[in-house]
């Protein structure tokens, strides 16, 4: 009996490992998969067309993306769409939206018509105080209209003068706090971590071939020299070929771009700035003076 429990056991030891591996092997292909890109874009005198694709995780996730068509991005996970989602009991609702025949008016009998012409002296005169009534209702909902109207503009310049307050009251806190040396050194650390995730994101290759002016001579031979001092830190494999138009005011052309990121990086960085101390002190600086304020605010309307 021990022997066959201990079996058992053993055997669910040997599942859980199994699911422990397939879940440890599946987080590391999302954070070490690079999520691959590639952006091309065409100009000319017509119109402007861009294409964007994505795939990550051996092309198993890929996302699509095309202009000047607006909403025609498409997002699939093997061979679902997760995005857009399709419509479903379209059809049957076109089905069921059909348009009724227009029905004919049923003919009235002639006593209705002999009644009608008998009753029309007093349908004149209540035909009158309906009219009466009804003016007097319009002119009463226009009046209510109005004052409902100065209440909404009445409470809305109050608003905005306690915002106005608000933040003058506080200018001088977050001054302060601003040009303190721990936030100056975190921003700078902000800064940094950004640029090691634009470091990473920014393409791997890019090949361009513009023709541009700006309608005078001058102003484009300034952009061209500033291109010819940029060109030099263009390595290969990226090709940028640019061609001035010293007549006419133009910016034609292509560009494709491409490149590949992994998630570890942008999280390796995301999580190095929220562990910041720096930062969770000044977070509770900026929630202690709100909490205070409110309790003056409270304090002020009592």
């Amino acid at each position: 009996m021990l022997a066959v429990i201990l079996k058992i056991l053993g055997i669910i030891g040997i599942v859980l490992l199994v699911i422990l591996a397939a879940f440890v092997l599946l987080l590391l292909l999302i954070l070490f998969l690079p999520v691959k890109y590639r952006i091309a874009a065409s100009k000319n005198s017509d119109a402007l067309n861009a294409d964007v694709k994505i795939s990550w995780l051996f092309g198993l996730f890929r996302a699509k993306y095309r202009y000047p068509e607006p909403g025609k991005v498409k997002i699939k996970l093997l061979c679902f769409t997760l995005f857009p989602k399709e419509k479903q009991g379209e059809k049957e609702s076109k089905a069921g939206n059909k348009t009724k025949p227009d029905e004919k008016p049923e003919e009235k009998p002639a006593a209705i018509a002999e009644n009608k012409s008998t009753n029309e002296t007093s349908s004149e005169e209540e035909t009158v105080e309906a009219v009466n009534d009804a003016t007097q209702n319009t002119k009463q909902s226009i009046r209510e209209k109005i004052l409902a109207k100065c209440e909404n503009i009445k409470y809305t310049i109050q608003k905005i003068c306690g915002k106005i307050k608000y933040i003058w009251e506080n200018i001088t806190f977050y001054k302060e706090l601003l040009f303190h040396e721990d936030t100056k050194a975190l921003i700078k650390h902000i800064f940094l971590r950004l640029h090691n995730i634009l470091k990473k994101i920014k393409p791997k290759r890019v090949n361009a071939d513009i023709l541009f002016g700006t309608g005078q001579p001058d102003t484009t031979g300034y952009v061209l020299g500033v291109y010819g001092v940029l060109s030099t830190q263009i390595h290969k494999p990226n090709v940028i070929n640019l061609t001035p138009d010293f007549e006419n005011k133009v910016i034609e052309g292509r560009v494709e771009a491409s490149g590949h990121f992994r998630i570890f990086t942008i999280l390796k960085n995301a999580v190095v700035l929220i562990l910041d101390k720096r930062l969770k002190e000044l977070l509770s600086k900026v929630k202690k003076h709100k909490a205070a304020m409110e309790a003056l605010n409270e304090q002020k309307g009592k």
